[in-house]
C-alpha cells in the first residue's frame, strides 16, 4: 500500500496547489484510496473527473499541472518542478535565493499561460535566461546559458555524413521523432534504441563474407569492409558465411585448419564482441561451391572464440556437435535462414534498421486483458510511424546505400510473456501466454520479434518497480526465467526437442 499512498499524496498536493478546499481534497483522497490500484494514470484520471464535479475552477488549474511535463536530457518525462530551476540557479550562478525564486515563479506562470506543447530542459533554460536579461543580469545569464550547436548546423552535418556531436541526441528526440513516439519513449512505454544515431546509422548488421582472389585477399578485404561499415552501425557488426567462402581455397584438412587459424588472427583487429557464424549448412545467399567438410574444419578452429555461433538448419547436423564438447550458442535456422547479430539478436535480413522495445509489463499493470491488447495495437501504429520515418530518412543518406534500407526488418523487443500472466489471472498461464503470443505476432507480422536489449531491460525494470508493491513480482524475476526464443540445453536430445519447438537460440553445454 505504501506506493499507492505516495502517489495519492503527490496528487493531493497538486490538488491543494490548484486552490481546492480541504474538504474537496479529503473527499478525493478517500475515493482514490478505495480504488486499490497502482496505476498513476487511472488515479489521475479519477482525480480529474472528481475535481471537475466538485470544483470546476480548481480542475482547470489541476489539468494545467498535469500537462506540465518536462522532457529531460536523459530521455525521461518528469512532472514540472520549479524547485529544480531554483536549485540549478543557486548551483550555477551567484543569484540570491529570493531573486532565483522570483524568476522561477514568473517562468512557471509563463509556461502555464503559454500552454507549451513540448516542454524540455533546454526551453526552460531559455525562458529563465530571458528573465535574467529583463532584470539586467546579463553576466548571470552568460554563466547560466547552455552552449551548443544550432539545430540548423546539426541538420546540415547529418545530411553529409554520420555525426554524433553533443546536441545530436536532443535534436533527434525533440525535432525528428514523431511526437507520440517521443512521449512513449520518454515515459518508458517503449524504448527506441540508439536515439543518438536515429538520423544517420542502422541498428545492427551482419557482413556476408565475399570471395576475392585468394585466401589472404579474401580475409583482409572482408575485414577492411567491416571496419569501414562499423561507423555506420550502432552495434558491433557480425560475420556470416566466412567458413564456406574460405573453404573454396582448401585442398586438404591441414590447409583448412591453417586458414581457420589465420582468420582468428585477423579477427583480433575487430571489436571483441564481434559475432562470427559457423554454418553447418551451405548458406543460400553465398551461392558458392563451398566444401562443407572443409568449412567445418575451418569452423572447428573458431569454436574457441566465445563469440562464435553455430547455425544449423536440421537436427541431422547435431551429430557434428557431439565431438566438439564445448559450450556453444546455437542459432536455429530450420524454419528460416537467420543472420546472427549483436547480443541475442538475429534477423531474416542482414540489417536491422531500427530496434524498438515494448514495456509489456507496464502496459499490463494499467489495463485488463482487452485494454492491454488494444493499447499494444495503438502502440504498433506509432512503431510503424517510427519505422517508416527512419527508413525514409536513412534511405536518403548516400553513405548508407550499401545497406538496402527499404528491404530490412525492424526489431521488436518484448519481455518474457510468462511474466505477464500474474496480471491476467482470469486465464490459465499457458492459455494467457498463447493468446498474447498470437496477438503480438499478428500485430507485428512485418517485424521480427526478439528479446529486450540489456539497456531496455534496465530501463523498464526501474520504471516497473515504481508501479508494484512487491519487488518479487516485478520484472526483476524475469532474469530467472528462460524466454520462448532463448533456452539452455545440456544434451543433444534436449537441443533436438528445442529445435522442434522452434526455439531460436539455444545455449548448449554444461
Amino acid at each position: 500500500m505504501k506506493i499507492i499512498e505516495e502517489k495519492i499524496q503527490i496528487i493531493a498536493k497538486e490538488i491543494m496547489e490548484a486552490n481546492a478546499s480541504p474538504w474537496t481534497i479529503t473527499k478525493i483522497v478517500k475515493e482514490l484510496s478505495e480504488m486499490n490500484t497502482t496505476s498513476e494514470k487511472k488515479l489521475r484520471e479519477k482525480s480529474q473527473k472528481l475535481l471537475e464535479e466538485l470544483d470546476p475552477q480548481a480542475a482547470i488549474i489541476y489539468n494545467k499541472f498535469n500537462q506540465m511535463k518536462v522532457y529531460t536530457s536523459n530521455e525521461k518525462i518528469l512532472p514540472f518542478n520549479r524547485g529544480h530551476i531554483i536549485k540549478s540557479l543557486l548551483k550555477e550562478t551567484n543569484l540570491p535565493r529570493n531573486i532565483a525564486e522570483k524568476i522561477t515563479l514568473e517562468v512557471e506562470n509563463q509556461i502555464k499561460d503559454a500552454k507549451i506543447e513540448t516542454l524540455n530542459t533546454t526551453l526552460i533554460r531559455e525562458l529563465v535566461n530571458s528573465k535574467l536579461i529583463s532584470y539586467n543580469y546579463e553576466e548571470v545569464r552568460n554563466n547560466y546559458a547552455r552552449l551548443g550547436e544550432a539545430a540548423h548546423d546539426i541538420r546540415k552535418k547529418l545530411e553529409e555524413k554520420p555525426y554524433f556531436g553533443e546536441g545530436v541526441r536532443e535534436y533527434n528526440t525533440a525535432l525528428v521523432l514523431p511526437k507520440k513516439a517521443r512521449k512513449l519513449h520518454c515515459e518508458g512505454t517503449i524504448h527506441i534504441e540508439d536515439t543518438m544515431g536515429y538520423s544517420s546509422r542502422v541498428f545492427s548488421h551482419t557482413h556476408i563474407f565475399e570471395k576475392f582472389e585468394d585466401e589472404d585477399e579474401t580475409i583482409s578485404q572482408n575485414i577492411k569492409k567491416i571496419i569501414e561499415k562499423q561507423k555506420l552501425v550502432f552495434t558491433p557488426i557480425s560475420i556470416y558465411g566466412a567458413t564456406h567462402t574460405l573453404s573454396e581455397f582448401c585442398d586438404n584438412p591441414n590447409q583448412s585448419k591453417k586458414i581457420g587459424k589465420k582468420l582468428i588472427k585477423y579477427l583480433e583487429i575487430l571489436p571483441k564482441e564481434t559475432k562470427i557464424s559457423i554454418e553447418l549448412f551451405t548458406p543460400e545467399i553465398l551461392k558458392t561451391k563451398s566444401n562443407k567438410t572443409n568449412a567445418l574444419l575451418i569452423g572447428e578452429q573458431l569454436i574457441e572464440k566465445k563469440e562464435s555461433i553455430i547455425s544449423i538448419d536440421s537436427t541431422y547436423e547435431l551429430k557434428l556437435l557431439k565431438k566438439l564438447n564445448k559450450q556453444l550458442t546455437i542459432l536455429n535456422c530450420s524454419e528460416k535462414e537467420y543472420y546472427p547479430q549483436s547480443e541475442n539478436i538475429y534477423s531474416t535480413t542482414p540489417t536491422i534498421n531500427s530496434f524498438i522495445n515494448l514495456n509489456l509489463e507496464k502496459i499490463a499493470q494499467e489495463n485488463n486483458f482487452e485494454e492491454f491488447i488494444k493499447e499494444i495495437k495503438e502502440i504498433s501504429e506509432e512503431v510503424k510511424k517510427i519505422e517508416n520515418q527512419r527508413n525514409e530518412i536513412l534511405s536518403k543518406k548516400q553513405f548508407l546505400n550499401k545497406f538496402s534500407i527499404e528491404k530490412n526488418k525492424t526489431g521488436i523487443g518484448i519481455t518474457n510473456l510468462h511474466t505477464l500472466t500474474k496480471y491476467f489471472q482470469e486465464m490459465k498461464p499457458s492459455e494467457c501466454v498463447k493468446k498474447i503470443n498470437k496477438e503480438i505476432n499478428t500485430i507485428f507480422s512485418d517485424e521480427i520479434i526478439l528479446d529486450l536489449t540489456k539497456i531496455a531491460q534496465n530501463k523498464f525494470k526501474e520504471i516497473n518497480l515504481q508501479n508494484v508493491e512487491n519487488e518479487e513480482n516485478s520484472i526483476m524475476s524475469e532474469s530467472k526465467t528462460e524466454h520462448d526464443f532463448l533456452k539452455t540445453a545440456k544434451t543433444i536430445k534436449e537441443v533436438e526437442e528445442m529445435i522442434k519447438e522452434k526455439i531460436k537460440i539455444i545455449q548448449f553445454g554444461e
